[in-house]
């Protein structure tokens, strides 16, 4: 009779768990978003970081690149489809559909 309430205790424990897991999770949202760095960061603008292992790590969640590096290093596609050099100094990128470029 013991061992039988007991497995009635642990079923019960586990409904209770599944329950109260499922309920979080169908009211979770993503309103915040909590990120632990060892140091603060510096800047959000990417020109003026000097901060590769902080800075970088969040700035990297914030924007999107033009163009990315695959694993053998290559570029690979990012925000621009293709892109190509003009001269030295000038550069001609396609950009995806439907983002707009603003300066």
């Amino acid at each position: 009779m013991m061992i039988q309430k007991q497995k009635i205790g642990v079923t019960i424990l586990i409904m209770t768990l599944a329950v109260s897991l499922l309920f979080s999770i169908s009211t979770a949202t993503a309103e915040i978003v909590t990120i632990g760095l060892v140091t603060d960061v510096n800047t959000l603008d990417p020109h003026k970081t000097a901060t590769v292992g902080t800075d970088l790590s969040v700035i990297s969640h914030l924007y999107t690149n033009l163009v990315n590096r695959s694993p053998d290093l290559k570029l690979s596609p990012g925000l621009a489809l293709s892109w190509e050099t003009k001269d030295d100094l000038t550069w001609h990128f396609k950009f995806r559909t439907p983002y707009l470029w603003e300066e």
